[in-house]
């Protein structure tokens, strides 16, 4: 079995998700929100990236059943009827919807504790993240 205990974090986030993707040099779609909304949903966003940082390191060191509690914590939580899905595009809505359904894939592999798979499983998270985030940006209506 691969022992990752003592790869950085770093590394493994570079092996995993960076090295393989590429970017389109596309215009993103600017999707306005009221200024309170676009605070909140940037600290969401720093949340999540935290989070996300947080089940590398959890990944690197084999503590799958953490890395899956804080994917269940930070990333499965789909929108349903809350107050920023009424200004999202149907895309961003699909965004989340796979972003959801990856979570809760990554979250089910981690439990059986096969660190391999499980780090192969959370690159579909990573994807739709970065997926998104190259196609779409929030802004402040005037």
């Amino acid at each position: 079995m691969l022992q990752i205990r003592n790869c950085c974090p770093t590394f493994i986030f570079f092996l995993l998700v960076a090295m393989p993707i590429t970017f389109a040099h596309n215009q993103k779609t600017k999707v306005l929100l009221p200024e309170q909304l676009k605070a909140f949903v940037s600290e969401n966003m720093k949340q999540k990236l935290a989070a996300f940082d947080e089940i590398v390191d959890s990944l690197s060191q084999d503590k799958l059943h953490h890395a899956s509690e804080i994917a269940e914590h930070y990333f499965g939580q789909g929108i349903h009827g809350n107050e920023l899905s009424q200004y999202m595009p149907d895309g961003m809505k699909r965004f989340n919807n796979e972003l959801f359904a990856a979570s809760s894939h990554f979250s089910r592999i981690a439990k059986t504790g096969d660190t391999l798979a499980a780090m192969h499983s959370f690159k579909a998270i990573s994807n739709t993240c970065i997926t998104c985030h190259s196609t779409y940006e929030f802004g402040a209506n005037p």
